[in-house]
């Protein structure tokens, strides 16, 4: 990854980018694609390569839209919105920035068009709740979720745990029987297995032949 990329594609005229953000080690946030194999570089020189050439030419005056892909905790969240912030200033199109254009054309419902935000840059995007921003939130879940796999492993449909214990032990008792020699057992499905919602078995004990 480069900040260079940036440069190249604006001054080529591209209007719009997306631009993946995760939490960074040093506690300034970072950007790559996230779940590959590609390096990190820094938000904030993203965004100062990015307000160093948007505008370079007077051909290149129309707005900047920047779609953020967000996977950063709160804090860096945060970090972000302080950086747009520092790093455009006054460039950086605010909501109450549109209402004000708006009054100016002498109505609120007045939509805005290209035109009208040029040397703006639009910032669009969403500030997600990650596991990390709770405490024990990621160890919490995992184990949740390793929890509902076990119970749907163990239980079928229409299935206790009280059905299931029952049949172990009637098995335990017949492997008794059969090794000491004395009466055999056998088994018979309960009429629960009819209507499929599971097997429950039943232990007849018969003399041995």
């Amino acid at each position: 990854a480069s900040v260079d990329m940036y440069r190249r594609i604006l001054l080529e005229g591209c209007r719009s980018l997306e631009i993946d953000c995760c939490d960074g080690d040093d506690g300034e946030p970072d950007v790559t694609h996230v779940h590959a194999l590609t390096t990190r570089i820094k938000f904030e020189q993203v965004l100062m390569a990015i307000n160093e050439t948007a505008f370079a030419g007077k051909s290149d005056s129309l707005p900047v839209t920047i779609s953020l892909e967000m996977h950063c905790s709160a804090v860096q969240q945060q970090r972000c919105a302080e950086l747009l912030r520092t790093v455009f200033r006054e460039r950086l199109l605010l909501p109450q920035d549109v209402l004000s254009m708006r009054q100016s054309e002498g109505d609120a419902g007045t939509r805005l068009t290209p035109d009208d935000l040029r040397g703006r840059v639009m910032v669009k995007g969403k500030s997600i709740k990650t596991e990390s921003d709770h405490p024990r939130g990621r160890r919490r879940s995992v184990d949740t979720r390793r929890s509902k796999l076990s119970a749907r492993m163990t239980l079928k449909r229409g299935q206790s745990v009280s059905r299931i214990q029952r049949a172990s032990n009637a098995l335990i008792l017949a492997r008794r029987c059969v090794s000491s020699d004395e009466e055999r057992p056998t088994f018979a499905e309960s009429d629960d297995n009819a209507d499929g919602r599971g097997c429950e078995a039943t232990l007849r004990l018969s003399p041995s032949r």
